[in-house]
């Protein structure tokens, strides 16, 4: 499969935790280039369910890009399904 990123090369970073019970939170830091303040970061919380076949995520908190107030309040929500068949792997 041949993708690219579509963020500069280096720009984002992240990380992220799966927990036992199927939960867990990333971070992504979008490292944008701003003459002060934050470089932005955006915190996940998520849920893998359907035998890991659906993934929701909700932004817990988001602080753009050039902030210097701190987090900004949001309301963003994704639903992520896997469509290929398993026989396709």
């Amino acid at each position: 499969m041949n993708q690219k990123d579509f963020a500069p090369k280096g720009q984002e970073e992240g990380t992220y935790t799966v927990n036992s019970d199927c939960t867990g939170s990333m971070v992504i830091n979008l490292s944008a280039p701003v003459p002060m303040g934050s470089t932005g970061v955006i915190n996940i919380m998520f849920v893998i369910s359907d035998g890991g076949r659906h993934i929701h995520e909700v932004v817990s908190e988001f602080t753009p890009p050039g902030s210097t107030t701190g987090p900004q309040p949001t309301q963003t929500s994704a639903d992520d399904w896997k469509v290929a068949s398993e026989k396709d792997h």
